[in-house]
This record gives C-alpha cells, structure tokens and sequence, in this order.
C-alpha cells in the first residue's frame, strides 16, 4: 500500500476553492452532525473536512463547533467505529493547517491538542473490513504532527514519527503510514528541529531506504536529505563514515541499534532488480547472509555517494577553512570536521563508486572525483614541500587512484555517459596538473584520434559514439588552449592527428549548421556521423565547435612562424582549413555569445 495522503489544498486566503455558498451550509451541516444516525453523522463529518479544505481561513468561525463535535464523536465511537478515526483524523488534520497560520483563541487549539493525543494511540495491528480506515488514520495523524509544534513539544513530535518509523516494538508495518512518518520528520527538519539524536546511527536511515521502494524510498530520500542541508556539516565526520559503510560495504557499527523490520516485505523486489556490483570493489565478496556487513543494493549507493556530494557542494569552491591546510586567521571548525581531513575518505568513495560495472553507481563516483578536484585543486602538500621546490598539490598523492578509474570507464565497453565524465575528469586533471607527469595522461587521451577513420561503437547508438569523440576532441583542445609549454609539448606529438580529426569535424559542422534541408546535402560524406541522426547530432556539433577553433589557433601558432605562408605547417594546418574555418565562424555570427565572437 502507498501513501494515502492526498495533495492538501492551499489554505492562503481560501484559495481558488473558496466558493460562497460553502459559508451558507456549515451551520446546516453542524446541526445534522448532532442529530442524525451515525453514518450521517460521519458522513456530515466528512463534509466538513472537505468544507475545511476549500474555505481556508475563512472557516475560523466555525472551528470551535467542528472541534467539539470531532471531540464528541471521538469518545463515544473510539472502540465501536474504526471509521470515526478515519473522519476525525481527516478533520483534525485541516483544522491544524488552517489553525498554524490563522489566529484563533486558545480553545480551538486545545481541542485540536486533544483530539491529536488521542489519535495518535492509534495502531494498525490487523487487517479486516475497515483495515483502511485504522491506516488512514494513523497517517492522517502523523501529517498533522508538524503543525502543532506550537501545541506539543517537538521531542514528542519527534519520537512518535520516529517510533512509527522504525521503533524496535511498534514500528509500523504499513509502507503508507512509513511514508508518512518520514514526510512529517521531513517537514520537522526543515523547520529547524534537530534529528540527530534519532539516529545516531546514520547507516539505519540507509538499511531503512534500502528496504524500501517507491513513494516510501522517495519520502526517506528527502528526509536524509534535509538532515544534511539542516546540520550535516556540523556531524561531517558521522556522516561521511555512514555513506563510506554503505558504498564500501564496510562493517556496520550499529550493533543492538539496528532497527528490527528491516526484513519486510518490498525490500526483496528492490533488491532483486539490481545487478550484484560487490564483484567490482576490491577484496573478497561478503556473505549474503552476513549480518556483519551493510550489503546495500545499488540505488542506495547511488543515493549515499549523491549524499556526499550534496555535503561538498554547501561549502564554497574557495573556503580557505575546508581546503586549505594553514589557515591565516584562527578557525572555530575543529580539525575533524573539515573537509581537508577526510580527503582521504572522499577520494576512497568516489574511487570505488566509479570503479563499478554499474553505469548510475559509476557516473555518481565520477561526478564526486570531479567535484573533489575542483574543490581542492588548489590545495598544497605542505607535509611534502621539498626546499627549492614548488609545493605540490595534495591531490598528487590520489593520482594512482583516479587513473585507475579514468581507465577503467574509458574501456572500449563502457557507456557512453561514463566515457564523457572519465574524459571530463582527465580533462581537469591534466588542467590542475594533479599528477607527477602530464605527458602518460595527454597519452590516454590522444591514443584514440591517431586512427584514421571514425569507427562508432557497435554496442551503442552512432550518434552516442559520435557525441563521445567529439567530446574527447573538445577536450584535446582544452589542454591546448590552457596548457602551459608542458602540455603543449606533450601535445605536439599528436598534431598532425589532432589537426585532421579537428578539420573534419569543422567540415562536418559546416554541413550541419548551413541549415541546408536534408536532401541537398546527401551528395556529401561526413566523417564523423551518420545522416540518420542529423537532428540528434547537429546541437552536438555547434557547441563544440567553438572548442575546435580555440584550440586549431593555438595549435596553428607556433609552427606558421616557422613555415612560408604558401607552405602547409607541421601541425596539418592549411590555408584551406583556415577558409572553413572562417567560414564556419561566418555562419554562426548572426547566432554567436559574445564569447563565441571573441
């Protein structure tokens, strides 16, 4: 069963739904309420509920009456009428909205006060004919719970939601009233209440989220990740060991304080659609049926590497207190709870997330090694400086590290979205020079260009394989246009290749952005694509093309001043390139950034 919470209607001014005739039958259905038999009575009830919905503040006048009727009903059918719960915890659940943000006198809130301390006695134990009714209930009341925080202190608000969630006795067994546990502490933590002391071990929110799956997964998702937003940096070292245990599957400390309804019923059909990816981390593969061990399936890991990501990017790319290891002006972080201690830890995430054969956990460590070398690309290795020479970076010492998994995702098999990230993290490593030599790294990079025709991979769509080269050319060129001499130098080795594949792509690109029909254009033969996809490819060419120029300028530079004006470079370049490139500028102008023209 999912969520059965409905989407509540906005109560600001009474809404679009405010409609005037409900004003003129409250007072009817408040007599009848107090009248008729008891299915009227639930069902005027239930108008209300729905009359609360569509007035808004505008239904303050009649909340007394509602309450105390609700209040009635409440003690006289509470063990004969499972429905009753069902309709009063509707109820209570709109007057709490409208009650948080319209003034009232205190007695509407008192009576709403005690309705909820009776409604949340409720407990799904059984199912039977009205099963539904007792589970609605329970929901209704835990998504009134954040709007009482000015009625009930907030630790009891805490510990029910949290009790339903995965209390060691009476945690529920519905997913729908889970759902909504975790939605009410969702809304608790973003109204500042602190969640900490709930879970003190972090890995039991990621055993719960891993036995769960659609709206509940959702719902969990969202609440660990307003506890990172609200307080994470303040519990950084808590958290990151957390998603280190769920992404390395490392032995959990939890112990005695792993909750006991891990084991119901979803958890397995999660699990079952997800390859096995332990074969891809290094030592032996753990027991499946090993209690010691946090075997999460692959969703999770994706979720607790993006959860480590969230946590570095809330601190600013140039924060001199998380990436710098000397700090001028004294700091009041403490040492742990700093992003420079645990580098160590990032880059071990990041590695063996990108290290799996799976494409999501993969394109998620990736993602995290990029941000990792933007964030501390210019952190310096004091501990290492040598007298007289220049300090290195610290990332120098992860190099083995990250080229074993720009390796790895650069493979003739891998996907094409793993292909582009490993080539955009070898780009920045070059870029930063976080490695002892640049000249093994431009190597991995340029081998491909040296064939002489574009082969597409068999495994993939042609115009997936055709967006991959053009990337890696992009990124040839970025080496060129920021490298230093070392760069360039490396790259001299591969300039008449480079100089080629870099023509043919502005050949291509002419073809594609003259915004020629398709027909008139069949009698050519591209290179580097298939005129199949000439709709799929053509955004591909234009933003790489001014990549292309920027870097056939540098690459041109140099060896023309060597060379006659007549004469065709070392580098490939000739006057006939340099007319399509002009060219091509010349048709995109009337489209061009200002960057472009420049």
């Amino acid at each position: 069963m999912q969520a059965v919470s409905r989407p509540r209607v906005s109560h600001a001014g009474g809404g679009g739904f405010h409609c005037p005739y409900i004003m003129n039958i409250l007072p009817i259905l408040l007599k009848l309420a107090k009248e008729t038999a008891q299915p009227v009575r639930l069902w005027m009830l239930y108008s209300l509920h729905i009359s609360m919905e569509a007035a808004g503040a505008a239904f303050a006048p009649f909340m007394k009456d509602s309450l105390r009727l609700a209040t009635a009903h409440l003690l006289a059918d509470f063990f004969e009428a499972p429905l009753v719960l069902w309709v009063v915890s509707e109820l209570s659940h709109s007057a709490a909205m409208i009650l948080n943000d319209a003034e009232c006198e205190g007695r509407e809130e008192h009576l709403l006060s005690g309705i909820w301390k009776v409604l949340q006695q409720v407990h799904h134990v059984q199912h039977g004919s009205n099963a539904f009714a007792t589970v609605r209930a329970e929901s209704a009341c835990l998504s009134t719970a954040p709007y009482l925080r000015r009625l009930v202190p907030a630790n009891n608000l805490l510990k029910l939601a949290a009790k339903k969630l995965c209390g060691e006795e009476s945690g529920s067994q519905v997913c729908a009233v889970r759902t909504c546990a975790s939605q009410s502490l969702c809304q608790l933590a973003n109204s500042g209440s602190d969640l900490q002391s709930l879970f003190p071990d972090r890995t039991q929110l990621f055993q719960l989220l891993d036995a769960s799956k659609g709206a509940e997964a959702e719902a969990l998702q969202e609440l660990i990740l307003a506890m990172l937003r609200a307080n994470g940096l303040a519990q950084l070292p808590t958290w990151l060991m957390a998603m280190r245990q769920v992404v390395l599957a490392l032995p959990s400390k939890g112990g005695k304080d792993e909750p006991s309804n891990l084991n119901r019923k979803g958890s397995e059909d999660r699990i079952a659609d997800e390859v096995d990816d332990e074969a891809s981390f290094a030592g032996p593969k753990p027991e499946l049926n090993s209690k010691a061990k946090f075997s999460s399936c692959t969703a999770t890991k994706v979720f607790a590497v993006s959860c480590v990501q969230l946590l570095l990017e809330q601190v600013p790319a140039k924060d001199p207190v998380h990436f710098q290891p000397d700090i001028s002006s004294p700091s009041s972080e403490p040492l742990e709870k700093r992003f420079i201690t645990h580098l160590e830890l990032l880059v071990g995430i990041a590695v063996n997330a990108a290290s799996s054969d799976e494409v999501s956990l993969s394109a998620a460590g990736l993602r995290l090694m990029l941000l990792v070398v933007g964030r501390f690309q210019d952190t310096k290795d004091v501990q290492g400086q040598v007298e007289g020479v220049d300090c290195p970076l610290l990332l120098v010492q992860f190099e083995a590290q990250m080229t074993t998994c720009i390796r790895h995702n650069l493979r003739a098999s891998a996907n094409p979205t793993v292909v582009r990230l490993a080539l955009e993290l070898l780009r920045d490593v070059i870029a930063v020079r976080a490695c002892t030599s640049t000249h093994r790294l431009i190597a991995l990079l340029m081998q491909p260009l040296s064939s002489q025709t574009f082969e597409p991979d068999p495994l993939f769509s042609e115009a997936a394989s055709t967006g991959c080269f053009l990337f890696r050319l992009r990124c040839a060129c970025a080496v060129l246009d920021f490298g230093q001499s070392q760069e360039q130098a490396a790259v001299a080795a591969y300039s008449k290749h480079l100089s080629r594949w870099i023509e043919n792509a502005l050949r291509d690109s002419a073809v594609l952005l003259a915004g020629l029909p398709l027909q008139s254009v069949k009698s050519y033969q591209p290179t580097c694509f298939s005129f199949a996809d000439y709709k799929a490819i053509q955004p591909l060419f234009r933003e790489a093309v001014p990549s292309l120029l920027r870097g056939l300028c540098v690459l041109c530079a140099e060896p023309t001043k060597r060379s006659s004006p007549t004469s065709q470079s070392k580098s490939g370049f000739s006057k006939e390139l340099a007319s399509l490139s002009l060219g091509v500028v010349m048709t995109l102008l009337p489209d061009a950034s200002l960057e472009d023209v420049t």
